[in-house]
């Protein structure tokens, strides 16, 4: 059976950044402010918790520090509304 998705990024109060700076990886927990730079990219994985995305945000970052030795960035790791936060009316808080 096909799981329903809705979309909707939650407030980024509840969201992690993953940095690789200066050939280190380090795990922020938000919230942010609004960012003006502009996103490369971005990928919707599913996951059973943030603490299980934000591990496998910290391997991606740890391939990109082994293989491409200088570069720095950062991978924001945000949860989606799912059909329970719309039929209980939490993404209006």
């Amino acid at each position: 059976m096909a799981k329903w998705r809705c979309g909707g990024l939650k407030p980024s109060a509840m969201s992690a950044r993953v940095q690789l700076r200066g050939g280190k990886v380090t795990a922020l927990d938000g919230p942010f402010s609004e960012a003006k730079e502009i996103g490369g990219g971005f990928a919707i994985f599913e996951f059973n918790s943030m603490k299980e995305a934000v591990e496998s945000a910290k391997d991606f970052m740890e391939l990109h520090r082994k293989y491409w030795p200088g570069w720095q960035g950062e991978t924001e790791v945000r949860p989606m509304f799912d059909k329970d936060d719309f039929l209980s009316g939490t993404h209006n808080k």
